[in-house]
């Protein structure tokens, strides 16, 4: 689960609100901190999914770009609160991804068993000169 600052969940809101394709200074606007910091806001909004372009994007050059909700409020919240009962990890059975036999992953992003993994910190240490 992603834990995010409230503010972003504010800012989904009144995007969400306008119910239309908000340009992209407009947008901008919205957010209402440094242009530095509602970039990043905005690259939070598009890479979570929360948030569409109407045209591809080019490293964030576009400049007559607009931009709409598309994820209902209620599930925005869940993505973007650290609820108790959503911040379990997710344990299961998963193919590692250097031997691909099956081992159980401690969470989402846990694709690699055990014994691969110090494999590869043995051969990191080696590349980096370093004695076992």
């Amino acid at each position: 689960m992603i834990a995010l600052q409230p503010a972003l969940y504010d800012i989904y809101r009144e995007a969400h609100d306008r119910k239309d394709w908000i340009h992209r200074e407009a947008f901008l606007e919205l957010i209402g901190r440094t242009e530095r910091t509602a970039k990043l806001y905005l690259s939070q909004l598009l890479s979570l999914g929360l948030i569409e372009s109407d045209k591809p994007l080019k490293r964030g050059r576009e400049k007559n770009v607009s931009f709409r909700a598309r994820i209902p409020l209620d599930q925005v919240r869940k993505i973007l609160r650290n609820d108790e009962k959503d911040s379990q990890p997710e344990r299961k059975k998963r193919k590692c991804l250097r031997c691909q036999e099956d081992f159980m992953s401690e969470w989402v992003g846990n694709r690699i068993c055990e014994p691969c993994s110090q494999l590869n910190r043995m051969v990191g240490a080696d590349m980096m000169g370093i004695e076992w």
